[in-house]
């Protein structure tokens, strides 16, 4: 959580010497069309010259007590030469109670307002899918862009 803004923000900067911006984006590109059913569905911007690929995403399967909402969040993939950043935000729930739809900033769930053992847990479970995706991220970026071989 941002003490500033009070809002959801995970944020990781990975150091990767002898890469280039270029190859790091290429890798991002790359990482996104493993992970993702439909990637250019969940790729919101991509912009190879300022190494800024954006991709707007949602996982399901998480219960909040009564509610199972989808999970929607915005990934922010900057790269330069030697190193990139991954910026998870605008983290929202998604789903209907009865027939009823509802989205809300996940900071303004129970999960981040209330300080008791489930709450904690859960957020911690919560997080651990986000350093999940981080790590899954950083597999694809520490790979050689000549690992995809020629010889096929």
């Amino acid at each position: 959580m941002d003490p500033e803004t009070r809002k959801l923000q995970i944020q990781r900067v990975v150091d990767l010497p002898g890469k280039t911006g270029s190859e790091l984006f290429a890798l991002a590109q790359d990482w996104v069309v493993q992970t993702f059913r439909d990637s250019s569905a969940v790729t919101q911007q991509s912009d190879p010259e300022r190494g800024k690929l954006t991709v707007r995403a949602y996982w399901t399967g998480m219960s909040f007590g009564l509610l199972t909402p989808d999970v929607w969040f915005d990934a922010i993939i900057e790269t330069k030469d030697g190193r990139y950043r991954v910026t998870f935000t605008s983290v929202r729930l998604k789903g209907y109670l009865d027939v009823q739809p509802y989205e809300f900033p996940l900071e303004q769930s129970r999960l981040y307002t209330k300080g008791g053992a489930k709450q904690i847990a859960r957020r911690a479970e919560f997080e651990g899918r986000f350093h999940r995706f981080t790590d899954s991220l950083r597999s694809v970026m520490e790979r050689s862009v000549d690992d995809e071989s020629e010889d096929w």
